[in-house]
């Protein structure tokens, strides 16, 4: 085989070398406008992002009554949830040891959103958490500034001095007592005008009776259409949370177990009053039929 000469190779290179100069040169402005077009579609997609939250929280503080969030933005709605915990101080533990941003974000800022004077009652004020007290008011009454909200608390005393103190400023009434006790939730109905809530957190004792004989009282008198909030289930079957036991209430009951039957009577029988049960990491909502 004939090997062609260095001087045949250099010319082939530099062939070579000068044809893939001319052909760059001639596609560099399309590139230039490849880039700038990418660079445009990104700063349109961070704008994008940037205009949802902007118009998220213009549609929570306005009050207007025009489109909800769709399905797509329920992850706005969780996002906007968490920021706005997280903007207080103290933060609750809602977003921080928890996720109730997720059932928070996806059925209570909508449910704001169509009914803005709504009637909204927390069980839990928060006088044994470590990080202080009243931090979920501090949240709701920035959230919902034109909602009737309503509080309970075992420790008295406790909610006396955060009262006294002008710390729970925003709420309707602080209410009181153990919730496990029957006649104690008899007289927080009656104190409340009858129950009659659109809205029940229930943020408690988390003992299964306590949070199984609350549900079976005030879930009768939530308004058609309201949303009953569960937190912390997850402890349920551990045995300090079960060994309470009441006139509602046996001892042993497991408060998921109890969901469990309701599920069963949503899927299975046309009288439920329940319009849909859902369940999140350590907690459930669920929602009355409007016609119940």
């Amino acid at each position: 085989m004939v090997r062609p000469s260095l001087k045949t190779r250099s010319s082939k290179l530099t062939y070579i070398v000068g044809t893939t100069f001319i052909v760059s040169l001639l596609f560099v402005p399309y590139i230039i406008k490849l880039e700038a077009k990418i660079v445009h579609l990104s700063s349109s997609a961070i704008k994008s992002t940037d205009d949802k939250d902007t118009n998220f929280m213009m549609m929570m503080t306005t009050g207007d009554k025009g489109m909800l969030p769709s399905p797509y933005d329920s992850t706005v709605a969780e996002q906007f949830f968490i920021d706005t915990a997280k903007s207080l101080h103290p933060v609750t533990d809602k977003v921080m040891t928890h996720k109730y941003g997720r059932m928070y974000g996806q059925f209570l800022l909508p449910f704001y959103k169509q009914k803005p004077n709504m009637k909204f009652f927390e069980i839990g004020l928060g006088c044994d958490q470590h990080y202080g007290v009243g931090a979920s008011v501090a949240l709701w009454t920035k959230l919902f500034p034109k909602a009737e909200i309503w509080e309970a608390e075992y420790d008295e005393a406790c909610a006396k001095k955060e009262q006294e103190a002008g710390n729970l400023g925003g709420i309707h009434a602080v209410l009181t007592g153990d919730q496990g006790d029957v006649d104690v939730l008899d007289r927080w109905i009656q104190e409340s005008g009858g129950g009659d809530f659109d809205v029940v957190i229930d943020d408690g004792g988390h003992k299964n009776c306590q949070i199984w004989t609350t549900f079976l009282k005030l879930w009768p008198l939530l308004r058609p259409g309201g949303l009953y909030f569960l937190e912390d289930l997850h402890v349920g079957r551990h045995p300090k949370y079960s060994a309470t036991y009441g006139p509602l209430c046996s001892k042993g009951t497991i408060v998921s177990e109890e969901l469990k039957k309701k599920l069963d009577g949503l899927l299975y029988s046309r009288d439920s009053d329940v319009k849909f049960l859902t369940c999140q990491l350590q907690a459930c909502v669920l929602q009355k039929v409007e016609d119940a």
